[in-house]
């Protein structure tokens, strides 16, 4: 039975997957890429009226979409609208047909006319997903197919206390859903100093950032011994979210069975590449494992002896270290405590010994807390709460908000219970807290909320398995039947999997620094000449200092200096809307854009300085690339 319903969990999977597959390839891989050269496209357009026999062209026009292109033609006989539409593949020509005539012609454009305009109209094309291997959906179908049976594995498995088979394949499968949602990230070139500057204190000091805690940093600096390279670097962070991926599914397991541990696993899995951590080497996933590690402590209130405590308390400094926003949690953590001693379900001799640690580690919170008021803002308040719901798992999957609400709803019920309280309360205390830190010191972003998902993510999970059972259980004393072990089975495979179908599926592409590689051939070039940079972006310097050092030509230490000394002079920051500097520079120079929020203003900046400036090395012309690095002529 188990495996029978696993193969139908697989068969539903690769269903789902064709669906997604088929949708990628409909309309997401070959798209008009940029670089339109309007003069070439004039010429051609002219020569193809003249060629077939058409009215002389008096003027031209259009817009260039993702995958369509409308052109109006304005000839001495009348006016044209053509639409040219690409195929999935750019390999295959593109389909023109015209749209509208005025006054109607007869005999012009002929279906002949408007393949050979498709076949040869200029404007470049790219294939999205290394060409028409569709690499990328075929990532996302892939996750599908194995998440789907990841699940269909737990179903017949759910309420096996014990380690089994089916528990070792859920949680492999799982893993390797992170993997797949982690493998592009890992290779991502940086494109802000944020990640760098953690390298470079991982590297030679991890006590010197006063806005984070040390512990992240000691756990890096063996890597750095090896490699500086962006790949070396996040196998730490990937440790730790994997590790925190499997501690939330056990948390889940205890508490809901296999089929909760198994949608949350997948659940979780698919947050991974719009989460913060693995990209810019945070810490996030660092303290969110002690997180869950403090979840799993507290879930069996009866077992808290000596020991747990002793646990409890290491677990919390450890967190705390690795993240200051541990900070809430662990205050949160040692509240629960003390309703429990209040209530007399707990010795009082539990709760005094971690009210001691968070007293201690509050004191070091509390400075970095006041050293925080007086750096910038980084965001607005209204950008805040947009960040934090961006952060929330209904942003990925409108649907999720079923089970996050159940989830909801099964903490309430169960608030009483030690563990979900724990858990109730910082879901509303580290939001909270986010907002209070913006108002009173300093937050980088409303991404600080992603502390918390994998516990949203756990509430959600054994919410929605005793929503289901209590449902079925339900229908079964309704129809005054007994259970019926197969019919049951068959309904909970049902629902579950129609749930999945309903939550999975969506894979964002997640932040890929697409352009940024080319700062290692203007490190190295600064090297040798004089050249002014001008830019976008303030992190520019640093993010030079650590390319010179990853290619052995600085010291990883500069990079934690605002700018290296030969670049200090040369950097020129661009005002928000400018594309260049103004036409008084003389002489070449170098013009970078970076990590832009503006991707189409900055485009169709590259598009306007046309061939005054070109980029630093050849690279692949794509859609989804977010940084420029060009060597400039003098206007």
């Amino acid at each position: 039975m188990r495996w029978l319903v696993s193969a139908f969990a697989l068969f539903i999977g690769i269903g789902v997957s064709w669906l997604t597959w088929d949708d990628a390839r409909a309309g997401q891989d070959c798209v008009w890429a940029e670089g339109t050269d309007v003069a070439k496209v004039e010429r051609f357009l002219r020569d193809w009226i003249s060629g077939s026999g058409g009215p002389a062209l008096t003027s031209w026009g259009g817009k260039v979409g993702q995958r369509l292109v409308e052109v109006d033609l304005s000839t001495v006989d009348g006016f044209f609208q053509i639409e040219i539409a690409l195929k999935p593949s750019c390999s295959a020509p593109p389909e023109a047909r015209l749209l509208g005539s005025q006054p109607n012609a007869v005999g012009f454009p002929t279906r002949a006319n408007l393949r050979t305009l498709a076949a040869g109209f200029p404007i470049p094309k790219q294939q999205l997903g290394n060409g028409s291997s569709h690499a990328g959906s075929l990532v996302v179908a892939l996750f599908i197919v194995v998440g789907f049976f990841a699940i269909g594995v737990a179903v017949p498995a759910n309420h096996n206390e014990v380690w089994s088979t089916a528990t070792a394949v859920v949680i492999i499968s799982v893993l390797i859903l992170v993997g797949l949602a982690a493998w592009p990230i890992l290779f991502a070139p940086f494109d802000t100093d944020t990640p760098v500057l953690r390298a470079a204190f991982a590297a030679t000091d991890v006590f010197g950032d006063w806005n984070h805690p040390f512990l992240p940093y000691l756990f890096n600096r063996p890597t750095t011994w090896l490699s500086l390279e962006p790949w070396a670097l996040r196998i730490v962070p990937l440790a730790f979210l994997s590790a925190e991926t499997v501690l939330m599914m056990l948390a889940a397991r205890r508490d809901g069975g296999m089929i909760a541990a198994a949608l949350g696993g997948v659940w979780f899995s698919s947050e991974i590449r719009r989460r913060h951590g693995l990209f810019d080497l945070g810490d996030w996933d660092v303290g969110g494992t002690f997180l869950v590690l403090l979840l799993l402590a507290v879930q069996h209130r009866e077992e808290l002896g000596p020991r747990r405590v002793t646990a409890l308390c290491a677990l919390m400094a450890a967190g705390v270290m690795s993240s200051w926003l541990m900070i809430v949690v662990s205050g949160v953590l040692v509240g629960c405590l003390g309703i429990e001693a209040i209530r007399g379900r707990l010795s009082a001799r539990v709760f005094t010994a971690p009210g001691l640690v968070f007293a201690l580690l509050a004191v070091f919170s509390l400075r970095v807390f006041t050293m925080g008021a007086g750096q910038p803002v980084q965001v607005s308040g209204e950008e805040l709460w947009q960040q934090m719901y961006h952060e929330l798992p209904l942003e990925r999957q409108i649907s999720m908000l079923l089970p996050v609400g159940l989830g909801i709803v099964w903490l309430v019920k169960n608030r009483s219970a030690l563990a979900q309280r724990f858990v109730g309360f910082c879901l509303i205390a580290v939001p909270s807290a986010t907002y209070v830190a913006y108002e009173r010191s300093h937050v980088n972003g409303g991404y600080y909320i992603g502390l918390v998902t994998p516990m949203l993510l756990y509430a959600a999970s054994v919410g929605t398995v005793r929503a289901v059972e209590g449902v079925l259980d339900w229908l079964v004393n309704a129809s005054g039947g007994s259970k019926r072990p197969l019919a049951v089975t068959s309904a909970r495979t049902f629902v579950v999997l129609l749930l999945a179908a309903a939550t999975v599926g969506r894979l964002e592409a997640g932040e890929m620094g697409i352009g940024a590689e080319h700062l290692t051939l203007l490190a190295h070039e600064t090297l040798s000449n004089e050249l002014p940079i001008y830019t976008n972006s303030p992190d520019l310097p640093r993010l030079l200092a650590f390319e010179r050092a990853r290619a052995g030509e600085g010291q990883i230490g500069d990079t934690i200096q605002p700018a290296p000394p030969d670049l200090a002079q040369r950097f020129h920051l661009l005002a928000p809307a400018a594309c260049a500097p103004n036409d008084s520079s003389s002489g070449p120079f170098y013009l970078v854009y970076l990590n832009t929020g503006e991707r189409e203003l900055r485009r169709k900046c590259v598009e306007q300085l046309g061939a005054r400036c070109s980029d630093i090395s050849a690279s692949v012309k794509r859609n989804d690339r977010s940084n420029w690095v060009l060597r400039c002529n003098a206007p």
